[in-house]
């Protein structure tokens, strides 16, 4: 094996998968030649028992919070990956403030290429058995990384999920009752679980990182996690669902799950026709996510309205036209619109426009 002493310096800095942004100084660049020198001695001792991935993107108003969340870890073998995803504002610079007072934070610094590139660019650096990942506009518990650990080891799961509690602020937001008890789950157990309460996201579990041996994020698209985490739940053999509550999501406008635009939302509907397609070739069973397709089908209706063009404007449409009786996962409002849909598809595209309820082209 070569030592590390004769790895040329340039060698390291062109391994990078991207290029590090020409707004480094001189000394910034040379910094990150000492950091990736020590990085790959520190690899090589294999001591970190969890990585933490951190894609980081114009989030500077809420990045110190999450950061600090993430030094009060109480776990102390974790390394903690900031990859700064080109990001224009000061983020970059708060990364390397963090690295600099902690050794347990390696900061990154790639051209933009989005938060799926920015994630695998973190999976491919990473040295920890374990893998979590933070969006940098969320906050997490002292014992986030710790409490999934001791559950991953105490139960050999190579899949830990957790609870989450949405945020508003510093206020806590409404969330969906879980009825799950803790406990181990089959890879059936754990896709009902995700589908019907504990979501699609990637930050609420942690992963034994031979999971992502052939699995990674797409890149370009957004909603990566619909197309995504059901795969690493049919490779994870022991699943294990604990009930504590380790993450804080913070409900936002500007960040992509709350984009109306027309293009995040056709997005969010074909990653979840992919999703479903995906886990009927996993063998499970289609007939079980009917519910959350309907709800995705009138929510599709609502926003983007008719349009005979728009191939999932028509499979919309046709979901809706097959549904019989009323789900129970549909709110009062949209089983008072379905209702109207049914008697003119005409009022219930004006009811649609005249509240509002239609986003523009």
């Amino acid at each position: 094996m070569q030592s590390i002493s004769n790895i040329n310096q340039s060698q390291i800095i062109n391994n990078n998968r991207y290029p590090v942004s020409d707004r480094k100084t001189t000394d910034e660049k040379c910094g990150e030649i000492s950091y990736n020198l020590s990085y790959m001695s520190h690899e090589i001792s294999n001591s970190i028992k969890v990585s933490v991935i951190v894609p980081v993107y114009k989030v500077e108003r809420y990045l110190a919070a999450c950061l600090d969340s993430l030094m009060a870890q109480s776990m102390e073998d974790i390394e903690i990956l900031l990859i700064d995803d080109g990001s224009p504002d000061a983020c970059g610079r708060i990364c390397d403030e963090y690295a600099a007072k902690d050794a347990r934070f390696h900061a990154f610094h790639t051209e933009n290429h989005g938060l799926s590139a920015a994630r695998n660019y973190g999976i491919e650096r990473a040295s920890g058995e374990y893998l979590m990942f933070v969006d940098s506009d969320d906050w997490v518990s002292p014992e986030f990384c710790a409490a999934a650990y001791d559950e991953a080891v105490e139960h050999t799961a190579d899949l830990v999920m957790f609870r989450f509690q949405p945020m508003k602020g510093r206020r806590k937001a409404r969330t969906k009752r879980i009825k799950d008890e803790p406990g181990f789950k089959t890879q059936e157990e754990a896709i009902d679980l995700i589908l019907d309460s504990n979501g699609n996201y990637a930050w609420n579990k942690l992963y034994k990182r031979v999971l992502f041996e052939s699995i990674r994020y797409p890149e370009g698209r957004v909603y990566e996690d619909v197309a995504t985490t059901y795969k690493l739940i049919y490779q994870a053999e022991r699943i294990w669902y604990t009930d504590r509550v380790l993450y804080y999501y913070r409900l936002r406008e500007g960040s992509i799950t709350h984009d109306k635009s027309r293009e995040m939302f056709r997005e969010s509907f074909s990653m979840g026709i992919e999703q479903r397609n995906g886990l009927a070739d996993f063998g499970y069973l289609v007939e079980k996510q009917d519910s959350a397709m309907q709800n995705r089908s009138m929510g599709y209706c609502i926003k983007m309205g008719e349009d005979d063009e728009d191939e999932y404007s028509v499979h919309a449409q046709n979901w809706l036209d097959g549904i019989e009786g009323i789900p129970r996962i549909f709110t009062w409002k949209r089983k008072v619109l379905l209702v109207i849909y049914r008697i003119s598809p005409r009022l219930f595209d004006l009811i649609c426009i005249v509240f509002g309820r239609r986003l523009r082209k």
